[in-house]
């Protein structure tokens, strides 16, 4: 059975609420202040997922970025795994690593495709314009290759350290998931094997430049 879709809040209407851009009924950016309504966004704790036999965790990476690792169940204590480094969509601005929706989806993807997965929670835009998205992207990929060896001062992921083949590293992602997800593989190289696009996003001018107003009105409130 589907959600109910949300219920879409009444438009404000003071003087220094002055909406700026608005795509209901799952975004209004305000001159003060953005809100967001989305089925499925709300957040959920790690678990070991009962349907898959999945683990997750949360793992900080930079003072920006963090993220969700899912673990499948192996057969062997010791046992390595190729690594799929996974981005949400949401057109830069909306969804995130810890939300239901994505939850759901990758303890799935974990468990059908057998891959341990590093899904990056990248900050959003207008708060933080692209962009920071691709730079908090760029460095969650660093750090996921940064396990391969120890280096000084670094504290290795116990999961990745232990269970992660990093020759098979792959990158994936829907909408401007994907979108990012190619972006940090041209960087990235001969370091990815592989990527996975999921309809991917890239924005057309007009979309573009209603957007860019937005962003730059909310900054400079």
């Amino acid at each position: 059975m589907s959600a109910a879709p949300p219920t879409v809040p009444p438009a404000a209407t003071a003087a220094d609420d002055e909406i700026l851009y608005e795509s209901m009924p799952r975004l209004r950016v305000y001159r003060s202040r953005v809100e967001r309504y989305l089925v499925g966004s709300e957040f959920v704790a790690v678990s070991t997922d009962a349907a898959t036999g999945v683990a997750s965790r949360d793992t900080a990476i930079s003072p920006n970025v963090s993220a969700r690792l899912y673990l499948p169940r192996l057969d062997a204590a010791d046992g390595t795994l190729p690594v799929l480094v996974y981005y949400h969509g949401g057109g830069f601005c909306l969804f995130s690593a810890f939300d239901s929706t994505y939850h759901a989806y990758l303890n799935a993807f974990a468990a059908y495709a057998n891959v341990l997965v590093v899904s990056v929670e990248y900050r959003l835009a207008p708060e933080h314009p692209v962009p920071a998205a691709y730079a908090d992207s760029w460095d969650a990929v660093a750090w996921v290759l940064s396990q391969a060896a120890a280096s000084a001062g670094a504290e290795p992921d116990p999961w990745l350290a232990r269970h992660a083949d990093l020759s098979l590293l792959y990158l994936s992602g829907d909408s401007a998931g994907a979108n990012i997800a190619h972006h940090i593989a041209m960087r990235a190289g001969a370091s990815v094997r592989g990527l996975v696009l999921v309809h991917p996003y890239f924005l057309g001018s007009d979309e573009a430049a209603a957007q860019d107003r937005a962003i730059s009105g909310f900054l400079n409130r």
